[in-house]
């Protein structure tokens, strides 16, 4: 008997009568379900889920050309859309797998111990001490917060820095020893040396209506960097004092209430508390206020110190800023800062290598972006 002639089996016409050239690659490729919604910016129902699902046997030519561009492949005579589509899904496989590593390790980074309450309450307790402490000479209950001229910033220099940096004795009266001089509070080491830093201005002429010529020649302008006086001042017992720039200081600008200023200016280090008195210190202050230090060209004057504590492994540096105006007044400005330098434990190198993959991930996510 003869065979029975095979049948030739065409492809399926799908929509719009395009031709599914792709269909004949696999048996299964007819089975194989994509959802269009993933590649149509139109917002889909809920009863067009399932409408929104079709094979890839019956594709037409648009909705192909969304899937090539969905999965980064070209379209050609040999586009395979059961290969893209599954290129597709890998590809946003990994991109989830990625990102739930990204997330696994910002959460842990995030909830790793970290002593929060040892900075915040380290801060605040220096912030209230340091800028609580009233002055010794005031007729009224007087802080650093009340400052208003040059006459209570030098009370606040004199009355209160000595008392606070150099203390020499225990609340009982018992001398500090060698080992016990040099802390704050008994546990803070104060690092470096305490600083005050003063920044000046030149003299311009002054514009004002004819009839006060004669009285006013001179004027001493608002801070800028190109009024700024550079030229040589006087320092502790009237000795020469000359400008040092910021680069020499390695200092940087801040910015005060009223003005940015710039990192240089005219030095004069205090003597570390190992090795002066609080009698010795407050002489010294004394003395620039009897000689006058600030004036009328002065528009700021800084004072900074540092300290450190082993227990919690922490910096503290505080500034404090006296802003002179030239209208008289005299701004008081703070500046507390905690931060941890170096790591001394497995926890630090923990915390900064966590940290470290989370900007890797942070840019490697931009530069996806980019691309």
């Amino acid at each position: 008997m003869a065979k029975a002639k095979a049948k030739k089996v065409f492809p399926t016409v799908g929509p719009a009568g395009s031709h599914d050239g792709d269909s004949v690659q696999g048996r299964t490729s007819r089975q194989l379900t994509f959802p269009m919604a993933h590649l149509d910016s139109r917002p889909s129902s809920a009863g067009s889920s399932k409408a929104d699902k079709v094979e890839v046997g019956r594709l037409t030519r648009e909705q192909k050309l969304k899937v090539a561009a969905a999965a980064g492949v070209a379209y050609g005579p040999e586009f395979s859309a059961e290969t893209a589509i599954l290129k597709f899904r890998k590809e946003k496989f990994r991109e989830m797998l990625i990102y739930f590593v990204f997330v696994l390790f910002f959460t842990i980074g995030s909830l790793i111990s970290r002593d929060v309450t040892g900075n915040h309450y380290f801060l605040r307790t220096a912030r209230n001490l340091v800028l609580g402490r009233e002055l010794e000479s005031a007729d009224f209950a007087q802080t650093f917060d009340d400052t208003a001229s040059d006459e209570d910033c030098w009370e606040y220099l004199v009355d209160v820095v000595p008392n606070l940096l150099y203390t020499e004795q225990w609340y009982n009266g018992d001398a500090f020893t060698s080992e016990e001089t040099g802390f704050w509070l008994h546990y803070n080491l104060i690092v470096g040396k305490p600083r005050l830093r003063q920044l000046r201005v030149a003299t311009e002429p002054c514009v004002v209506p004819p009839r006060f010529e004669s009285s006013y020649e001179t004027c001493f302008p608002a801070y800028s960097s190109s009024t700024e006086d550079t030229t040589v001042h006087f320092g502790f017992n009237g000795t020469e004092l000359p400008f040092q720039p910021d680069s020499e200081l390695k200092s940087s600008s801040f910015g005060g209430q009223f003005f940015d200023y710039g990192g240089g200016g005219f030095v004069i280090d205090l003597p570390h508390p190992l090795n002066a008195t609080q009698a010795e210190v407050k002489a010294i202050l004394q003395d620039l206020k009897t000689r006058k230090w600030t004036d009328k060209a002065t528009r700021a004057l800084f004072f900074d110190f540092a300290m450190y504590n082993p227990t919690l492994n922490l910096f503290l540096s505080v500034r404090l800023l006296f802003e002179f105006l030239e209208y008289g007044a005299v701004t008081p400005v703070s500046s507390f800062r905690v931060m941890r330098m170096g790591m001394v434990s497995t926890m630090d190198r923990l915390s900064w290598g966590l940290d470290a993959l989370v900007y890797c991930f942070v840019l490697y996510f931009m530069l996806q972006d980019i691309k």
